[in-house]
């Protein structure tokens, strides 16, 4: 068979995969869950965490992403968070002792949804150049949390 017609036939495929990696997180952090938190004055925050693998409690094993925005849920709804503005914190957690602070980026939140969803993506920068594109639909995990 000619090069040309074995091309014809993979490229569309290499394309299409080159296009996922670029989009969305591919397969790593594709499991997503959100609740409440508290912000740094103690205030109302949500944290959303992303994993490469189903977890039903929060903060699942290592390695997994932390977005954190200071506002109460129902404030997030269409817009986005800077992180290098201190609206927002992003965490790579490598092991449960080790974890590493987004050095910029943002956080947006799409929608909220009736169940309490959370749907969005994020853009982080890492130290050396590191970068993530993610999207994510948290499902919410309801949470007692006490601030202040």
């Amino acid at each position: 068979m000619p090069l040309r017609h074995r091309l014809a036939k993979i490229l569309p495929f290499a394309l299409v995969g080159a296009a996922c990696g670029l989009v969305d997180s591919g397969p790593y952090f594709r499991y997503a869950a959100a609740t409440n938190d508290c912000g740094p004055a103690d205030g109302p925050a949500v944290s959303i965490y992303l994993a490469s693998w189903r977890f039903q409690e929060l903060k699942p094993p290592a390695p997994y992403i932390r977005l954190i925005v200071w506002q109460p849920r129902e404030r997030l709804a269409g817009r986005s968070w800077s992180l290098a503005a201190g609206e927002a914190v992003a965490l790579r957690v490598q092991s449960q002792e080790t974890d590493e602070r987004a050095t910029s980026g943002s956080v947006v939140v799409d929608a909220l949804d009736d169940h309490g969803g959370i749907h969005g993506s994020a853009e982080l920068w890492f130290s050396g150049g590191s970068h993530l594109t993610l999207s994510y639909d948290a499902a919410w995990i309801l949470s007692p949390m006490l601030c202040g």
